[in-house]
């Protein structure tokens, strides 16, 4: 006689809430391996003094010496346009009356990035549309997008620029976090 299992009406549950957790880590990853090379700037046991504020920063497998330039974005004391970093299109989709970082690096070989983040009350499929529209008329070919119905993350490139875009829903709920990335080799 053959035995049967018996049914787990959570099973479904069970495998949205694993398909999920899994998303949210290959987020994670994405999120890292695009932006995860920022400097956050001081702690709180380094103290900011005159003469150390304009210190050149290093990363360790960088070449020996080799200068690498932040400038971030007073959003404080700036409006509009002006929030956004040098470089960075000002026709790019984003909110800047929303954004939480707004930064301009040079880096030691010469490239240079230009990144926001800003936080959107659009779905992530409204923000998927417009930058895939972005891209499409800006002429950048698709070069990576994992995007899902709960997160983007995709990158295009055009000539001697990669665009990187990523939006997961905030912490704080309701809203997404978005990130936007320009890098001008």
């Amino acid at each position: 006689m053959e035995q049967t299992q018996p049914t787990n009406g959570n099973s479904h549950d069970n495998h949205k809430a694993l398909t999920i957790g899994v998303a949210v880590i290959v987020l994670l990853v994405a999120v890292f391996l695009i932006f995860g090379n920022r400097d956050t700037g001081p702690t709180e046991q380094d103290e900011v003094t005159p003469e150390n504020q304009e210190e050149e920063v290093v990363l360790g497998d960088q070449a020996e010496d080799a200068p690498r330039t932040i400038e971030e974005v007073d959003l404080t004391s700036t409006e509009g346009l002006e929030r956004l970093p040098e470089g960075f299109p000002s026709d790019t989709p984003v909110d800047v009356e929303t954004l939480v970082d707004s930064t301009h690096i040079v880096n030691e070989d010469g490239s240079e990035e230009s990144l926001v983040v800003y936080l959107s009350d659009a779905t992530i499929g409204e923000l998927y549309e417009s930058y895939i529209s972005y891209i499409d008329e800006q002429g950048f070919e698709i070069d990576r997008d994992d995007s899902t119905d709960e997160f983007v993350i995709m990158n295009a490139l055009r000539e001697n620029t990669t665009m990187s875009v990523s939006a997961t829903p905030s912490e704080e709920g309701g809203q997404q976090e978005v990130f936007v990335r320009f890098l001008v080799e």
